[in-house]
């Protein structure tokens, strides 16, 4: 019904009646939109150096149901107050906000503001994000010289496990990127051996989720446990392990396991290319752009949802015959992610018929209006205690200190769309975005 509708518009003798009826309702918007003479705040309000990157769960929580906790919160404005400066600290902008409340991603903040009458509450929320702004700029800029990890911007993670020699492993980042970037090459060679099964798909991931730590740690060399992993990719903790198994356990494979994960460090691949395809991989041109695991948004949308993006991604305008051979998934697959990434906006198909990636559209807000970033969160929370869980049995039972968690077990993936080659994990540590 919707799609006939669609397809046959009001004509425009329809829209002159409907104009014609509402033409009080219409002179008072303008009239007010007039009368408000609305100027930014982002002018006046100091900028934040460092945004955490992210809101916590429970401002998500309390901007999306509006419920809160009355023993922390006396009052709604309390409670609003305290939503807004947790989008402030996240590095949010104002209209990043209001496009929340217009859209309805986050009703519970809306209903904050439903006290005043309509023509004030854009204002409101002005005011109030200008002082949630001030406030942030002046905290951050008290925990200045007290944070380490701020004052650390390049220091490198760890990407050796302990047992393994610090000088076997390349320092040139250069070299490594290089490296890697043929080995992304490798896998688009290899990949196709895979099918386009549920198995086949999952561990195409897992190699895309190895190559992006690869590139934020500038390192061949992967020491990010299976649950940093399992959060890259949407896949449980054990099936990760499966998968890793299965291709290391591959002839001429794509990853090599170097040494066996102990204690709170997990195991360590190397990023190896296949000598059966090595030298069409250095002869191939290395592909443009960022290598994505599984971003937040393709957890509901599905695994051929994530292949197809990618493809026109790195090759817009592509026909629907071109995302088949490139991405090997089936004609059915890729014709039904198609309508549904269409009808989302996220893709758009010209004249032609060829297809390509609307920038516009973020995934990021598609991901917060699906809900998935509390899945992604409650994934998150209960890795966070498992390993705490971890950590005391080592205590107790091993002869040892724990090791501390590498830096990349802790890494928001949840948030992550794609840092530049040289990524400063450690100004990007999970303990800042918590």
């Amino acid at each position: 019904m919707a799609y006939d509708v669609a397809r046959r518009p009001n004509s425009a003798s329809v829209w002159a009646a409907m104009n014609a009826d509402l033409v009080g309702e219409i002179s008072a918007v303008r009239a007010l939109r007039l009368e408000q003479r609305l100027t930014p705040t982002d002018v006046d309000a100091p900028k934040i150096q460092h945004p955490t990157g992210r809101m916590s769960r429970v401002m998500h929580q309390m901007a999306q149901t509006g419920l809160y906790d009355a023993n922390r919160y006396a009052t709604d404005s309390d409670a609003r107050q305290a939503i807004l400066v947790g989008a402030a600290a996240a590095g949010m902008e104002l209209t990043d906000v209001e496009r929340r409340m217009m859209q309805g991603t986050w009703p519970g903040l809306a209903s904050f503001y439903a006290r005043y009458a309509s023509r004030h509450r854009s204002q409101s929320l002005r005011r109030d994000w200008l002082e949630a702004v001030t406030y942030v700029a002046k905290s951050s800029g008290s925990r200045e010289g007290k944070n380490n990890a701020r004052k650390s911007p390049t220091s490198q993670p760890t990407t050796h496990a302990p047992g393994l020699q610090a000088t076997s492993l390349p320092t040139n980042s250069d070299a490594e990127h290089q490296h890697i970037r043929t080995w992304r090459s490798a896998l688009r060679l290899k990949e196709h051996a895979y099918t386009d099964s549920r198995t086949g798909l999952a561990r195409r991931m897992v190699l895309r989720a190895l190559g992006e730590a690869a590139h934020m740690t500038a390192s061949r060399f992967v020491e990010f446990g299976v649950r940093s992993i399992a959060i890259a990719t949407g896949l449980d903790h054990t099936t990760v392990g499966s998968h890793l198994r299965a291709l290391r356990g591959e002839s001429d494979g794509l990853v090599t396991l170097v040494e066996e994960g102990r204690g709170t460090k997990g195991d360590l691949y190397m990023l190896t290319v296949p000598e059966d395809v090595k030298a069409a991989a250095e002869d191939m041109t290395w592909q443009k752009g960022k290598i994505h695991a599984m971003r937040p948004v393709f957890r509901e949308l599905g695994l051929p949802a994530a292949f197809v993006y990618e493809t026109l991604e790195h090759s817009p305008g592509l026909s629907t015959a071109g995302i088949i051979r490139l991405t090997g998934l089936s004609r059915t697959a890729v014709s039904e992610v198609l309508e549904v990434m269409a009808a989302w906006n996220m893709i758009v198909r010209d004249m032609t018929r060829a297809w390509s990636v609307v920038s516009a559209t973020s995934l990021k807000d598609l991901a917060e209006y699906f809900g998935v970033m509390e899945a992604v969160a409650a994934q998150l929370q209960r890795y966070r205690i498992e390993r705490v869980l971890w950590k005391e049995w080592l205590s107790k039972n091993v002869n040892t200190v724990a090791e501390l968690i590498s830096p990349g077990e802790d890494y928001p993936w949840e948030d992550f769309e794609g840092p530049p080659d040289e990524w400063a994990l450690a100004d990007m540590a999970f303990t800042r975005a918590g």
